[in-house]
């Protein structure tokens, strides 16, 4: 929480930006006065421990521009950090919101004293209120609703009442009585951001990549989770951002498109360390390293997890192995079977199909008899149909799944061996 030291500083840095305002410097250019608005704007409405926290220190530079790009280059370098799919395009793509935006407090309390400005904080933290620049409140979503829904058709909060004018002589605790009411407005239009179809097209295809990474779903779109977790991630996903667009916007088959587009993609080996060195930083339940396959100069998703069960029990007959056989089986099918309920794609639902009948002939084939004569052929029809499926699907992934596949089978024989020793 703020206290009269962190109010020192941010007094001292918003003096230094207000100097830019007196120099040929920034004369000489049309849209110097938007950058030092947003850069005081962001300061002032913003917690100064968060600010200090986020650069590391509370150091003012000298130079009145430089002070003034410490500030606006810190809030666009975090908003890019967050983005999880990198693109391109105003109105196109995806974007950080700040839910109680900056300028809201910014404008108003550039013109109160310190010690106003300091019980303006310290009662948005009795509240329990995030604003500003704190990571902790800005949420992702689709640039498309971001002004016409989380700002409300109006950027500067005028048009919509949030943006308060500012009442000479009105103490912080009498100004942040009458911010409440804005508050609540700001938090609405930010729900209704999140809550767009595209918004949550987006959010499907995030989670795939979540599935995907080994991370639980929700973790990259958490405004608490931390930004360094989110900045690998997106530094890892941006080779597929733009086919993740085309499908988010097209609404069709999202987890199975983009999944299919993951698996398919190769990626730096750096970018997966930075992701797993990042998250392993974290309190996050994860195994990241799991998720991938170093096997080549680059990087790809692993699909041993699924095809790896399903080609194993294809080439074991249920009586030989009897419980291992079954084993696979239900692994199989528990997996295919959460595929289809994350998109229930005709494709998906198929394979699920294909391995509870795969299933249910190891089942009838466990003790050898008349009917294995029936059974075995069934599960082996329907074990082949479904690798042949996973081929056509990913036909590298499924390959490099073979492998897995022997030494599943190998460690198998090991402990099935190991565990009925005398």
């Amino acid at each position: 929480m703020s206290d009269k030291g962190s109010i020192k500083f941010q007094e001292a840095l918003a003096n230094k930006i207000k100097v830019w305002e007196k120099t040929e410097d920034f004369a000489a250019g049309s849209s110097n006065r938007q950058k030092l608005n947003r850069s005081l704007n962001l300061l002032l409405g913003s917690d100064p421990e968060v600010i200090i926290d986020m650069l590391g220190g509370d150091f003012v530079p000298d130079n009145p521009r430089e002070a003034m790009n410490l500030i606006r280059g810190l809030d666009l370098k975090t908003l890019k950090s967050m983005e999880i799919f990198s693109l391109k395009g105003l109105g196109d793509k995806l974007v950080g919101h700040h839910e109680v935006a900056a300028n809201t407090l910014g404008d108003p309390l550039r013109y109160m004293k310190p010690k106003e400005r300091l019980d303006v904080y310290k009662g948005l933290a009795d509240m329990g209120q995030r604003y500003g620049m704190d990571t902790r409140q800005i949420l992702l979503i689709a640039d498309s609703v971001h002004k016409n829904i989380a700002h409300g058709g109006d950027f500067s909060g005028k048009k919509t009442g949030v943006l308060l004018p500012y009442i000479v002589g009105e103490s912080g605790v009498d100004f942040l009585k009458r911010f409440e009411s804005s508050i609540g407005s700001q938090l609405k239009m930010a729900r209704e951001a999140v809550n767009a179809p595209i918004t949550q097209n987006y959010y499907q295809a995030i989670n795939a990549a979540e599935d995907q990474i080994g991370l639980p779903r929700g973790t990259l779109v958490d405004p608490n989770t931390p930004l360094t977790v989110k900045s690998a991630a997106t530094n890892l996903l941006t080779p597929t951002a733009e086919q993740v667009r085309t499908i988010a916007k097209s609404g069709e088959n999202i987890t199975e498109n983009v999944t299919d587009v993951l698996t398919q993609t190769e990626f730096s080996q750096r970018s997966v360390n930075n992701l797993i060195e990042a998250v392993g930083q974290t309190n996050i339940d994860a195994d990241v390293a799991s998720a991938f396959d170093f096997s080549g100069t680059s990087a790809r998703f692993s699909t041993k997890g699924v095809v790896a069960r399903g080609l194993a029990r294809s080439i074991l007959p249920s009586a030989a192995l009897g419980g291992v056989s079954l084993a696979l089986g239900a692994g199989d099918v528990q997996a295919r079977e959460e595929r289809a309920q994350q998109d229930p794609s005709f494709i998906n639902k198929f394979q699920a199909g294909l391995a509870r009948t795969e299933q249910a002939a190891d089942v009838a084939g466990l003790v050898p008899g008349p009917q294995t004569l029936v059974s075995e052929p069934v599960g082996f029809g329907a074990g082949l149909t479904n690798v042949a499926i996973d081929v056509a699907r990913d036909p590298i992934g499924t390959l490099q799944a073979v492998g897995g596949s022997l030494k599943y089978i190998a460690n198998e024989f090991v402990l099935r061996g190991a565990m009925t020793a005398p």
